[in-house]
């Protein structure tokens, strides 16, 4: 939809002084149906009189004030917009940006659905710990518990749950033979297994200050103590992580 622009300055320009506020109205009524229509400026007579009944005056004030020229187009009288090229956009320029957005919603509508939440994630190949994004820790909850969001709608898997000993295709299958992705999956039970009986185990809630011993207090240095040594833990372990994916 092209619009009818007016400059800001209208209200106090000379020229709209001496056409008249109602002389004006018809100006800005006539505007809006050219843009509409596409005329390039032009309004026939009986345009202007179905948008003014007294269209005939007002024009001549138009006119007088340099707004409007008389004109004659295709066997039809009217005025036409003085300069209206210079300020509103043409017929030829609003067809072109009309044409552009026809193909470009072509092409959104063409590639609709077409994305990555459609793909599947490869579950079975890739490494827990690069799908497991996990949080900083907080002075009020040293070590946070990360989620995993699988993909296509599933409920959240919790960080702590174990990997599957089987694929997807065998995982609810008991007599079902093994497969190489079966194989994979049950490398990464046993080394996640390992990883468990390794991990130390911190006191998150509860701190070895006697005056906080339920929350951590930021300004007490006892507190920032544990809390910093549980940081640190943390820290290691997903550097081991990082190091053992590399």
């Amino acid at each position: 939809m092209p619009w009818f622009m007016v400059d800001d300055k209208l209200h106090s320009h000379m020229k709209a002084a001496r056409a008249g506020a109602e002389a004006m109205g018809l100006w800005v009524l006539a505007g809006s149906w050219a843009a509409d229509q596409l005329t390039d400026g032009f309004i026939p007579d009986y345009m202007a009189l179905r948008l003014d009944s007294k269209a005939k005056r007002h024009a001549a004030s138009l006119v007088a004030a340099g707004f409007w020229v008389v004109a004659e187009r295709e066997g039809e009288r009217g005025w036409q917009f003085h300069e209206w090229t210079d300020f509103q956009p043409t017929k030829e320029e609003v067809e072109v940006k009309r044409a552009a957005a026809r193909d470009r919603m072509k092409r959104v509508r063409a590639n609709k659905g077409v994305g990555s939440r459609e793909l599947p994630a490869n579950e079975q190949r890739s490494s827990r710990d690069v799908r497991v994004t996990p949080a900083l820790p907080s002075p009020a909850h040293p070590i946070p518990s990360v989620v995993e969001t699988s993909v296509g709608g599933s409920p959240p898997v919790p960080a702590d749950a174990p990997p599957p000993r089987k694929c997807a295709q065998h995982r609810n299958r008991q007599d079902a033979p093994s497969c190489g992705a079966c194989k994979d999956a049950r490398i990464e039970r046993e080394d996640w297994d390992r990883e468990q009986k390794q991990r130390p185990t911190f006191t998150t809630n509860k701190t070895m200050c006697g005056d906080h011993p339920d929350q951590p207090a930021l300004n007490c240095p006892d507190c920032k103590a544990v809390t910093r040594t549980d940081a640190d833990a943390l820290a290691n372990i997903r550097a081991e992580i990082r190091k053992r994916t590399a």
